[in-house]
C-alpha cells in the first residue's frame, strides 16, 4: 500500500491501521514470501521509509540511526544505478547492525538504455 492510496483512496481498513500504529497498538502483517528470504523471528523497533530520502540523510543530523532494529525500505520510480548506489551505502556499517531488513513496494523502477545486469531483488539480498 501506498501513501498515494492513503491520501487520495483510503479504505476503512487502512485507516484503522494507520490509526492502530499511531496509537501504539501493536500491528501484524502478512507478506507473501520471497525466494530470498532469510527465513526466521525478529521483534524490534521497525525504523526506516523511502530509500532515497534515507540516502540524502546520511551522514547528516538526521541520518537514521538502525542500530539493533528493523529497517523498512521503499522506493518508487528511481533507477535501478541509483538503487544500486544506495544499497551500497547502507550496506557499510549500518546493514551489520540490523535486527532485520523489510523490503516494501519498489515501483516503477526503470534501468538504462545498457542494462544494469542485475535484478532489483538481487540489490536487496547483498545487504
Amino acid at each position: 500500500m501506498h501513501l498515494w492510496h492513503l491520501i487520495f483512496q483510503p479504505h476503512l481498513h487502512t485507516l484503522e491501521k494507520v490509526k492502530q500504529l499511531l496509537t501504539g497498538h501493536a500491528g501484524s502483517y502478512d507478506m507473501s514470501p520471497s525466494i530470498l528470504n532469510r527465513l526466521g523471528k525478529v521483534q524490534g523497533e521497525l525504523v526506516g521509509g523511502n530509500l532515497s530520502l534515507l540516502y540524502a540523510m546520511a551522514g547528516t543530523d538526521s541520518d537514521l540511526l538502525t542500530k539493533g532494529k528493523i529497517l523498512f525500505l521503499e522506493d518508487l520510480d528511481e533507477y535501478l544505478y541509483h538503487i544500486d548506489r544506495m544499497m551500497i551505502n547502507l550496506k557499510h556499517p549500518k546493514a551489520n547492525m540490523l535486527k532485520g531488513l523489510v523490503v516494501g513496494g519498489m515501483s516503477a523502477m526503470r534501468d538504462n538504455t545498457i542494462p544494469l545486469g542485475s535484478r532489483l531483488k538481487k540489490l536487496f539480498w547483498m545487504l
